[in-house]
């Protein structure tokens, strides 16, 4: 009689996609925080006419909160991946 066939646990559909997940939203919150902070500085450049250091100053805060996100996710990361092995 043949033995069912073993798979190594990190092989298993449920668990990739659970290994998956923060980076799908690392990338969700690159994009949020780029276009929102973009957006804020285009709207303030328009109320007080000064363009375009408003959206600059937007997309530099935006890079600045999208760096903060990598980095806490990869400290993350790197914390469960010490605690694995």
């Amino acid at each position: 009689m043949k033995e069912p066939e073993q798979r190594h646990p990190n092989l298993l559909p449920g668990r990739r996609w659970r290994q998956l997940a923060p980076y799908a939203n690392l990338g969700m919150t690159i994009a949020v925080a780029l276009l929102g902070c973009g957006a804020l500085g285009w709207w303030f450049d328009h109320m007080v006419h000064s363009s375009p250091f408003g959206l600059l100053v937007g997309l530099f805060l935006g890079c600045a909160v999208a760096l903060w996100e990598i980095w806490k996710v990869v400290r993350r990361l790197n914390r469960m991946e010490g605690n694995h092995q």
